[in-house]
Protein backbone atom coordinates (compact mmCIF):
# COMPACT_ATOMS: atom_id res chain seq x y z
CA UNK A 1 0.00 0.00 0.00
CA UNK A 2 2.91 2.35 0.61
CA UNK A 3 4.14 1.66 -2.91
CA UNK A 4 0.64 2.23 -4.28
CA UNK A 5 0.43 5.62 -2.56
CA UNK A 6 3.91 6.61 -3.74
CA UNK A 7 3.27 5.62 -7.35
CA UNK A 8 -0.14 7.30 -7.37
CA UNK A 9 1.37 10.48 -5.95
CA UNK A 10 4.09 10.48 -8.60
CA UNK A 11 1.52 9.90 -11.34
CA UNK A 12 -0.61 12.80 -10.10
CA UNK A 13 2.45 15.06 -9.93
CA UNK A 14 3.50 14.09 -13.45
CA UNK A 15 0.11 15.15 -14.83
CA UNK A 16 -1.16 17.92 -12.54
CA UNK A 17 -3.97 18.84 -14.96
CA UNK A 18 -5.56 15.38 -14.68
CA UNK A 19 -8.39 15.09 -12.14
CA UNK A 20 -8.43 11.31 -12.72
CA UNK A 21 -4.81 10.94 -11.62
CA UNK A 22 -5.55 13.03 -8.53
CA UNK A 23 -8.65 10.95 -7.80
CA UNK A 24 -6.59 7.75 -7.97
CA UNK A 25 -4.08 9.23 -5.54
CA UNK A 26 -6.86 10.16 -3.11
CA UNK A 27 -8.29 6.64 -3.31
CA UNK A 28 -4.85 5.11 -2.70
CA UNK A 29 -4.45 7.23 0.42
CA UNK A 30 -7.86 6.15 1.72
CA UNK A 31 -7.34 2.46 1.00
CA UNK A 32 -3.97 2.52 2.75
CA UNK A 33 -5.64 3.84 5.91
CA UNK A 34 -4.47 7.45 5.58
CA UNK A 35 -8.03 8.74 5.84
CA UNK A 36 -7.30 12.26 7.13
CA UNK A 37 -4.71 12.82 4.40
CA UNK A 38 -7.18 11.56 1.79
CA UNK A 39 -9.90 13.94 3.01
CA UNK A 40 -7.49 16.90 2.96
CA UNK A 41 -6.25 15.98 -0.50
CA UNK A 42 -9.85 15.70 -1.69
CA UNK A 43 -10.68 19.15 -0.31
CA UNK A 44 -7.70 20.65 -2.16
CA UNK A 45 -8.56 18.85 -5.41
CA UNK A 46 -12.21 19.85 -5.29
CA UNK A 47 -11.13 23.50 -5.40
CA UNK A 48 -9.53 22.77 -8.78
CA UNK A 49 -12.22 20.52 -10.25
CA UNK A 50 -15.48 21.24 -8.38
CA UNK A 51 -18.30 18.89 -9.35
CA UNK A 52 -16.20 16.78 -11.73
CA UNK A 53 -16.95 13.07 -11.96
CA UNK A 54 -13.38 12.24 -10.86
CA UNK A 55 -13.86 14.19 -7.64
CA UNK A 56 -17.30 12.66 -7.04
CA UNK A 57 -15.73 9.24 -7.53
CA UNK A 58 -13.01 10.00 -4.99
CA UNK A 59 -15.54 11.43 -2.54
CA UNK A 60 -17.72 8.34 -2.94
CA UNK A 61 -14.81 5.94 -2.34
CA UNK A 62 -13.83 7.70 0.88
CA UNK A 63 -17.29 8.11 2.36
CA UNK A 64 -18.69 4.73 1.31
CA UNK A 65 -16.05 2.84 3.29
CA UNK A 66 -14.68 5.21 5.92
CA UNK A 67 -16.57 8.49 6.12
CA UNK A 68 -20.16 9.77 6.13
CA UNK A 69 -22.62 7.09 4.92
CA UNK A 70 -25.24 9.73 4.09
CA UNK A 71 -22.88 11.49 1.69
CA UNK A 72 -21.91 8.15 0.19
CA UNK A 73 -25.55 7.24 -0.41
CA UNK A 74 -26.24 10.56 -2.08
CA UNK A 75 -23.41 10.06 -4.55
CA UNK A 76 -24.10 6.35 -5.05
CA UNK A 77 -27.72 6.94 -5.96
CA UNK A 78 -27.09 9.94 -8.18
CA UNK A 79 -23.84 9.28 -10.01
CA UNK A 80 -22.46 5.76 -9.68
CA UNK A 81 -23.44 2.49 -11.29
CA UNK A 82 -26.16 0.96 -9.13
CA UNK A 83 -25.35 -2.00 -6.92
CA UNK A 84 -28.06 -2.80 -4.44
CA UNK A 85 -25.66 -4.87 -2.38
CA UNK A 86 -23.18 -2.01 -2.06
CA UNK A 87 -26.00 0.41 -1.25
CA UNK A 88 -27.13 -1.93 1.53
CA UNK A 89 -23.52 -2.10 2.73
CA UNK A 90 -23.48 1.68 3.13
CA UNK A 91 -26.82 1.55 4.93
CA UNK A 92 -25.42 -1.11 7.26
CA UNK A 93 -22.44 1.12 8.01
CA UNK A 94 -24.90 3.86 8.91
CA UNK A 95 -26.93 1.57 11.16
CA UNK A 96 -25.01 -1.68 11.79
CA UNK A 97 -27.84 -3.81 13.17
CA UNK A 98 -27.61 -7.56 12.58
CA UNK A 99 -30.61 -7.34 10.24
CA UNK A 100 -29.02 -4.59 8.13
CA UNK A 101 -25.70 -6.41 7.96
CA UNK A 102 -27.37 -9.69 6.98
CA UNK A 103 -29.38 -7.90 4.28
CA UNK A 104 -26.27 -6.30 2.80
CA UNK A 105 -24.42 -9.60 2.72
CA UNK A 106 -27.37 -11.55 1.31
CA UNK A 107 -27.93 -9.05 -1.49
CA UNK A 108 -24.24 -8.92 -2.39
CA UNK A 109 -24.06 -12.72 -2.50
CA UNK A 110 -27.08 -12.70 -4.82
CA UNK A 111 -25.13 -10.46 -7.21
CA UNK A 112 -22.21 -12.89 -7.51
CA UNK A 113 -21.99 -14.06 -11.10
CA UNK A 114 -23.96 -11.07 -12.37
CA UNK A 115 -21.61 -8.29 -11.32
CA UNK A 116 -17.85 -8.86 -11.32
CA UNK A 117 -17.49 -6.29 -8.53
CA UNK A 118 -19.71 -8.29 -6.17
CA UNK A 119 -16.92 -10.49 -4.79
CA UNK A 120 -14.94 -7.39 -3.81
CA UNK A 121 -18.01 -5.81 -2.21
CA UNK A 122 -18.67 -9.06 -0.34
CA UNK A 123 -15.11 -9.30 0.98
CA UNK A 124 -15.27 -5.65 2.06
CA UNK A 125 -18.57 -6.23 3.87
CA UNK A 126 -17.33 -9.31 5.71
CA UNK A 127 -14.21 -7.45 6.83
CA UNK A 128 -16.11 -4.32 7.84
CA UNK A 129 -18.52 -6.27 10.03
CA UNK A 130 -15.91 -8.62 11.53
CA UNK A 131 -17.06 -11.80 9.79
CA UNK A 132 -13.62 -12.91 8.78
CA UNK A 133 -14.31 -16.63 8.70
CA UNK A 134 -16.84 -15.95 5.97
CA UNK A 135 -14.12 -14.36 3.82
CA UNK A 136 -12.28 -17.69 3.68
CA UNK A 137 -15.51 -19.46 2.72
CA UNK A 138 -16.31 -16.90 0.02
CA UNK A 139 -12.84 -17.11 -1.51
CA UNK A 140 -12.86 -20.90 -1.45
CA UNK A 141 -16.17 -20.93 -3.33
CA UNK A 142 -15.34 -18.17 -5.81
CA UNK A 143 -14.93 -19.38 -9.39
CA UNK A 144 -14.41 -16.04 -11.14
CA UNK A 145 -11.44 -14.93 -13.23
CA UNK A 146 -11.17 -11.21 -12.49
CA UNK A 147 -8.58 -11.45 -9.73
CA UNK A 148 -8.42 -7.66 -9.40
CA UNK A 149 -11.82 -7.66 -7.75
CA UNK A 150 -10.55 -10.13 -5.13
CA UNK A 151 -7.14 -8.62 -4.51
CA UNK A 152 -8.14 -4.96 -4.21
CA UNK A 153 -9.94 -5.20 -0.85
CA UNK A 154 -7.57 -7.68 0.80
CA UNK A 155 -5.09 -5.02 1.96
CA UNK A 156 -7.57 -2.36 3.08
CA UNK A 157 -7.83 -1.30 6.74
CA UNK A 158 -11.04 -3.22 7.45
CA UNK A 159 -9.36 -6.55 6.61
CA UNK A 160 -6.55 -6.20 9.11
CA UNK A 161 -7.85 -9.01 11.32
CA UNK A 162 -8.23 -11.23 8.26
CA UNK A 163 -4.59 -10.66 7.31
CA UNK A 164 -3.55 -11.49 10.86
CA UNK A 165 -4.88 -15.04 10.46
CA UNK A 166 -2.04 -17.31 9.25
CA UNK A 167 -4.45 -18.82 6.72
CA UNK A 168 -4.24 -15.55 4.85
CA UNK A 169 -0.96 -16.84 3.42
CA UNK A 170 -2.85 -19.74 1.84
CA UNK A 171 -5.11 -17.21 0.13
CA UNK A 172 -2.09 -15.19 -0.97
CA UNK A 173 -0.52 -18.34 -2.41
CA UNK A 174 -3.64 -19.21 -4.40
CA UNK A 175 -3.63 -15.82 -6.10
CA UNK A 176 0.09 -15.81 -6.89
CA UNK A 177 1.07 -13.21 -4.33
CA UNK A 178 3.42 -15.38 -2.29
CA UNK A 179 5.29 -16.43 -5.42
CA UNK A 180 5.74 -12.77 -6.36
CA UNK A 181 6.82 -11.76 -2.86
CA UNK A 182 9.39 -14.53 -2.67
CA UNK A 183 10.85 -13.95 -6.14
CA UNK A 184 10.90 -10.16 -5.95
CA UNK A 185 11.92 -9.85 -2.30
CA UNK A 186 9.18 -7.19 -1.91
CA UNK A 187 7.08 -8.28 1.03
CA UNK A 188 3.85 -6.44 1.87
CA UNK A 189 3.55 -3.81 4.57
CA UNK A 190 1.53 -5.92 6.99
CA UNK A 191 4.36 -8.46 7.27
CA UNK A 192 6.31 -5.82 9.23
CA UNK A 193 3.55 -5.09 11.73
CA UNK A 194 4.92 -5.80 15.23
CA UNK A 195 1.73 -7.51 16.42
CA UNK A 196 1.40 -9.86 13.45
CA UNK A 197 1.04 -13.32 15.07
CA UNK A 198 3.08 -15.16 12.43
CA UNK A 199 6.12 -14.70 10.22
CA UNK A 200 5.21 -14.17 6.55
CA UNK A 201 8.42 -15.63 5.19
CA UNK A 202 8.26 -18.67 7.46
CA UNK A 203 4.65 -19.37 6.48
CA UNK A 204 5.51 -18.93 2.81
CA UNK A 205 8.38 -21.40 3.16
CA UNK A 206 6.03 -23.98 4.73
CA UNK A 207 3.52 -23.59 1.93
CA UNK A 208 6.18 -23.84 -0.74
CA UNK A 209 7.64 -26.95 0.86
CA UNK A 210 4.19 -28.50 1.14
CA UNK A 211 3.53 -27.97 -2.56
CA UNK A 212 6.61 -29.94 -3.62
Amino acid sequence: MRDAVNYAERAAASDPLSPIMRSDYIAALAYSGQIEDAIQELADAEKLWPGSYAMLDARSRIHARYGDPEEALRIQRAFRDPSRGFEYFILARKDPTPANIDRAIAQTKAELGRDSRAIGFLIQAYGEFDRNESIFDALAAWQGTDFRQVLQPLFRPSLRKFRHDPRFMIVATRFGLVDYWRKSGKWPDFCSEPDLPYDCKAEAAKLTAGAR
